[in-house]
């Protein structure tokens, strides 16, 4: 998929302009055709700035369209009104015209399913793959609301992680400012008068002076390396071998790992779930969830996994063999197997997993806290004995000499 910008006029002549997303430019005339426009200028853009104009759509907005969804079907109105009425309640510009080529396509005979599969950068992966389940078997009321459960989950998740990290941030980025203007302004002009005076400066307080005459000189310069080097990393991050060497770091790095993990089961477990209960084949299942887990390890896990399962072996045995899921996912798949109920067991999987999520984040919140006081505070000291050492001097110098 690739963005474009795009200047077309109405059949009444009227001129627009916007950001679109489509596989080419073909594509990108029959959606402005659908929309009632004609392109007369295209200009392809990068995909990060694209991003950044076109926008997208929030995981909230996906919940609560997901459970509206699932509501008006339920209460019997049909998918295309359920649509046009959600079109309508939408203030997200480019979700809004997502939609309206979403119901002129299904109004000209495509499948919602094939329809949602178009937007990938509106809808995830498991809403064409649960909504075609949905179709074969006539429940998408159930299958909606069973998508929007599942975003739910994810989003409490990533907020009570946000909540458990919030306040070291906060705490790191308050205490590092206050250790550059103390390095920057405060101890320079201190040390500089102690000098005048004929107070000889400590090796601590010139190695301080060092380091903020070079923050001080070299600011912008380490501003913009940085910078660059964010960009280069946004670029760059999505190439099979910078993602794959990124998910091995995060998986053996202290403490984050066991984080990056546990999310990473609770997504596998909670799609495993969902695909099992709609009735989709269970080699199907797992090429949708190797697509849904976003670590690249566990993805191959998932893979090798499936290329098991295809040949005839049990999915607990499959599983084991992959060396990375977890003894306790291996007992419950084993137990699902025995009695018919594997969809079950992947969902008391989840729930355990989503609980054990929370509870770490919270603890790693504690546990951060004390460990960024004390770095923090070491700083500060440094900064301080600098300070004071040259102070002390001084005044032992004036008390002698009276």
């Amino acid at each position: 998929m690739k963005f474009y910008f795009y200047r077309a006029f109405s059949e009444e002549g009227s001129s627009s302009s916007g950001f679109i997303l489509a596989s080419d430019e073909e594509e990108l005339f029959r959606i402005l055709e659908r929309r009632g426009l004609y392109a007369y200028k295209l200009i392809p853009i990068p995909r990060l700035l694209g991003t950044l104009f076109y926008g997208g759509v929030k995981r909230e907005d996906l919940i609560e369209f997901s459970k509206n969804m699932s509501i008006m079907i339920k209460a019997g109105i049909s998918v295309i009104w359920a649509l046009e009425s959600l079109k309508e309640q939408t203030k997200n510009r480019a979700f809004k015209n997502a939609l309206i080529d979403i119901i002129d396509l299904v109004k000209r005979g495509m499948s919602l399913s094939e329809a949602f599969s178009l937007y990938p950068h509106f809808f995830p992966p498991i809403f064409p793959y649960l909504i075609k389940g949905g179709e074969q078997t006539g429940r998408l009321d159930k299958v909606f609301e069973d998508i929007g459960n599942h975003l739910q989950r994810i989003e409490e998740l990533k907020i009570v992680v946000q909540r458990a990290l919030l306040y070291p941030i906060f705490a790191t980025i308050a205490s590092v400012g206050a250790i550059l203007f103390w390095l920057i302004y405060v101890l320079p002009k201190v040390a500089f008068s102690m000098r005048d005076m004929g107070v000889n400066l400590p090796t601590v307080t010139l190695i301080m002076m060092g380091i903020g005459e070079f923050l001080k000189n070299y600011f912008w310069t380490l501003f913009i390396g940085f910078f660059l080097i964010f960009i280069g990393y946004t670029v760059v991050k999505d190439k099979s071998q910078i993602k794959t060497l990124k998910d091995k770091i995060l998986l053996k790095l202290p403490v984050i790992k066991t984080l990056v993990f546990l999310r990473t089961m609770v997504i596998f477990s909670e799609q495993m779930r969902i695909l099992l209960e709609t009735g989709i084949p269970i080699d199907v299942t797992f090429e949708r969830v190797k697509n849904a887990v976003e670590n690249t390890v566990v993805k191959k896990a998932v893979e090798k996994a499936k290329e098991s399962v295809l040949l005839g072996k049990r999915l607990s045995e499959a599983l084991r063999e992959t060396k990375i899921f977890p003894q306790m996912i291996i007992n419950f798949v084993e137990v699902g197997e025995r009695t018919g109920r594997l969809a079950d067991q992947f969902s008391t999987l989840s729930e355990h997993y989503a609980n054990k999520t929370q509870e770490y984040s919270l603890r790693l919140g504690k546990i951060i806290e004390p460990v960024i006081i004390g770095v923090i505070g070491l700083f500060f000291a440094l900064v301080i004995v600098s300070l004071f050492i040259p102070v002390y001097e001084m005044i032992s110098r004036i008390g002698m000499s009276l």
